[in-house]
């Protein structure tokens, strides 16, 4: 037994000095977020709640909830926070969108992202940077340009329906499909659409016939927001197709794109 003993006390000094501990020791919980007071913000924060994304703890997960102080339905906010101290850089953590829903007073709602880790003192804090109003009204300073990204959005997603609807009145399901197969390319994601102006812009690749290109006279962050939501719209229409059939398309193509619009006739 003494043996024994001796054996087990030398193996854990063999550990600890080459920084090794021979059991799992309980991870730490990642530094949070302050939420910083907003007496006047219509939506606040009521939950900044950071863990570990990875097991590795190269990452973390932001979730931020928020609720609807205001009489006023949201049908869209955008959360922003410090990326390590008060006095550096910020970070948007994304638009909190409530597709085909209204955000009403008392109701709560929250969204997910996954974000490099931090650790500062104080600790880094997180704030509504904007809101829509159900009635087109807005609230906020607006850092983030979620104006901006909203119109780009949604005027590509009206473009592109408009367009599609066009081939399915003139030649059928069947023949949108196979122009959807044919010339959408599956390759580009709203992080890459910035390359993909830059590269036709300089003359490297030809402009796309899928999504519809974004028209001239916008800024840049518009013009990325445009494909996005024009992707969207490709998107929807080949899982409505996939799911439900070919008679799903024209409902996909004429609901509202917000809560608050009329359905196309």
């Amino acid at each position: 037994m003494k043996v024994l003993l001796a054996f087990l006390f030398t193996l854990f000094a063999c550990s600890v000095a080459l920084g090794q501990v021979p059991w799992p020791t309980k991870s730490p919980s990642p530094q949070q977020l302050r939420i910083l007071p907003q007496t006047d913000a219509p939506v606040q924060i009521n939950l900044a709640q950071v863990t570990w994304a990875t097991a590795d703890q190269r990452g973390v997960q932001i979730y931020i909830q928020v609720e609807n102080i205001s009489e006023k339905p949201v049908r869209m906010y955008e959360t922003r926070r410090d990326v390590d101290s008060p006095n550096g850089p910020k970070s948007c953590l994304g638009p909190g969108n409530i597709p085909g829903k209204l955000l009403r007073q008392g109701q709560k709602t929250g969204t997910s992202t996954w974000q490099g880790v931090f650790n500062s003192e104080p600790a880094p804090a997180v704030w509504v940077d904007f809101v829509e109003f159900a009635d087109g009204t807005t609230w906020g300073a607006d850092d983030c340009h979620a104006t901006e990204g909203l119109d780009g959005s949604r005027t590509g997603m009206r473009m592109q329906r408009e367009h599609l609807l066009a081939v399915l009145h003139d030649k059928g399901a069947e023949a949108l499909m196979e122009f959807i197969k044919v010339n959408y390319k599956l390759t580009y994601d709203p992080m890459t659409y910035g390359p993909l102006l830059d590269a036709v812009a300089a003359g490297k690749f030809e402009k796309p016939v899928l999504p519809i290109w974004p028209p001239g006279g916008h800024s840049r962050n518009w013009e990325v927001a445009f494909l996005s939501g024009a992707t969207v719209t490709l998107s929807e229409v080949r899982d409505a197709y996939w799911k439900w059939g070919a008679d799903e398309i024209e409902h996909v193509l004429t609901r509202p794109i917000v809560a608050t619009e009329k359905k196309k006739p």
